[in-house]
């Protein structure tokens, strides 16, 4: 999605949205198109930036921990 660099919200963040019905999109074929107000709207009603990042640092750690333990075999 193209949005995802235009507003910097992360493709797997819209697709959930999409997903469950709180962003309105309309797929063609493989492709998902949304309307850049739309996702505005959304971004003022349920996206918290502050959440996200602590999502991202928990991912990164678990990553990270992942990794570590395929080293130590």
């Amino acid at each position: 999605m193209e949005a995802e660099a235009q507003f910097g919200v992360s493709h797997e963040t819209l697709r959930r949205a999409v997903n469950k019905g709180t962003l309105k999109a309309v797929r063609v074929a493989q492709r998902t198109f949304v309307k850049p107000e739309d996702v505005k709207r959304w971004i003022e009603k349920y996206y918290h930036p502050e959440k996200a990042q602590a999502v991202r640092k928990r991912w990164e750690r678990e990553k990270h921990e992942k990794e570590s333990k395929r080293k130590k075999r």
